[in-house]
């Protein structure tokens, strides 16, 4: 793995608690003698000092050795889906709720800089789902970490959705929406919506349909090197397609979402003696 000399920081101003982050960050990367830079939506929040300031995340990501995320896992997703491509590995400061993504807490942070200085950690990479939107006349191509949400509009009524995997019919399904996951968002919507949890660095997706109108609807679960493709079949109800719960486009009868695995991956810094299944038990509070 790289030498770590470069760090840069970008967080959620909207969290309370980011600017004490920021500070603490801040300290240990200057007590170890290490530089560090940010994004331009960073400047006045607090004391940044001198550091260097790049116009976005993703030229801030080509400048850097790591990137350290201050925020909860919808920061991470933001970021994430900004500099896919980089390679730059990331390192997520929980100031939000569950964090899944963000592991790390206010008061863990100089015992992390404290293993990354001794190379005690390991970079776990996190597959990206690609979608190409075809709404009407308009193309529009999309990666997301978590998921691709096809869902009903404002009228509570169900919409009907095709589904095909490698120009395979699966099924007509008529529900209140679909999450097709990836591994990484298996712990988002589509725990919610009844499908299983998928080990990170497992080679699949998943299609999960949400509250449909058969029983016998279940997740069906493909390898990632399937395409899926979803027509939307609706008659008058507007559906919306939602990426990573982030970006918003409606859909009507006859538009097409196809998604498959990007060729873009993301890297995680994970710590020794923390893993997948610790993270459930604490997040999701297994008992037994």
């Amino acid at each position: 793995m790289k030498t770590i000399e470069k760090i840069g920081i970008i967080a959620n101003l909207e969290k309370q608690n980011a600017p004490e982050m920021i500070g603490q960050v801040l300290e240990q990367v200057r007590s170890r003698g290490l530089c560090c830079a940010s994004e331009s939506s960073m400047v006045g929040c607090c004391d940044l000092g001198d550091i260097q300031i790049f116009p976005s995340p993703a030229e801030l990501a080509r400048n850097v050795d790591l990137l350290v995320v201050i925020g909860g896992d919808g920061t991470m997703l933001r970021v994430a889906r900004q500099i896919a491509g980089t390679n730059v590995p990331l390192l997520g400061i929980n100031a939000g709720r569950l964090g899944f993504l963000t592991q790390i807490t206010s008061d863990q942070i100089e015992r992390a800089f404290d293993q990354l200085e001794s190379g005690e950690y390991e970079l776990e990479s996190r597959c990206l789902l690609s979608g190409e939107a075809k709404i009407g006349p308009e193309e529009i191509h999309e990666i997301a970490l978590n998921d691709f949400v096809l869902s009903r509009g404002i009228k509570s009524r169900m919409i009907e959705l095709e589904v095909f995997v490698d120009d395979q019919f699966v099924a007509r399904y008529f529900c209140d929406g679909l999450v097709i996951s990836t591994p990484t968002g298996s712990t988002a919507y589509s725990l919610a919506a009844g499908a299983g949890i998928i080990i990170p660095n497992a080679e699949v997706f998943s299609i999960s349909p949400i509250c449909p109108h058969s029983f016998q609807n279940r997740t069906v679960v493909v390898n990632n090197s399937s395409t899926i493709v979803v027509k939307v079949r609706s008659e008058k109800l507007q559906t919306i397609l939602s990426v990573d719960g982030q970006e918003h486009f409606p859909m009507n009868r006859g538009d097409v979402i196809i998604c498959r695995r990007s060729e873009k991956k993301i890297f995680l810094v994970r710590f020794p003696g923390t893993s997948f299944f610790s993270t459930l038990r604490e997040k999701l509070q297994w008992a037994g």
